[in-house]
């Protein structure tokens, strides 16, 4: 019985300490990532080694590069998209909805040690062509899920 209070002691504080310095939590602050995740939204964040995971498709944690061409965003708050691009891959900005012919268009090759992002919100918010292509040293922590709002939580009790 000891041995096995014992060790159940040593799981639980190994989970804390695996908690406390490989996951964060991170609340969204824009509207760029909507449908997906809105405003006040909670997400879990791997944060140690993200760019051995990333992933097409994958939503990110990211400080904007220290070139980035849009001077009013804060590099200390860390933005949240989508990783659309890696490196080699060809990524193309359509200009006009519907598109009407290639001019009205933009390539783009991700240079390597970079990868590209959207927010999921079509034709609304910033993405690595307004940004700039985000080098992996800038990304931050890999999102694993969203977060049950309070409200949501069956275990958490409304205060009356």
């Amino acid at each position: 019985m000891n041995a096995f209070c014992v060790a159940g002691l040593f799981l639980f504080i190994s989970l804390i300490i695996f908690t406390r310095f490989f996951l964060i939590v991170a609340t969204v602050i824009s509207q760029s990532m909507s449908p997906t995740l809105e405003v006040g939204d909670r997400v879990l964040a791997l944060r140690h080694w993200p760019f051995c995971w990333l992933r097409k498709g994958q939503i990110v944690l990211f400080r904007l590069p220290n070139n980035s061409v849009q001077p009013e965003l804060s590099k200390d708050i860390p933005l949240i998209k989508r990783v659309v691009g890696l490196p080699g891959d060809k990524v193309v900005r359509v200009w006009t909805f519907p598109p009407n012919d290639s001019s009205d268009n933009t390539e783009l090759i991700v240079p390597s040690s970079h990868f590209f992002v959207r927010g999921d919100l079509p034709l609304a918010g910033n993405d690595s062509f307004t940004l700039g292509i985000i080098p992996f040293e800038n990304l931050l922590a890999l999102v694993i899920m969203k977060l049950p709002h309070q409200k949501d939580n069956p275990y958490v009790r409304n205060k009356i």
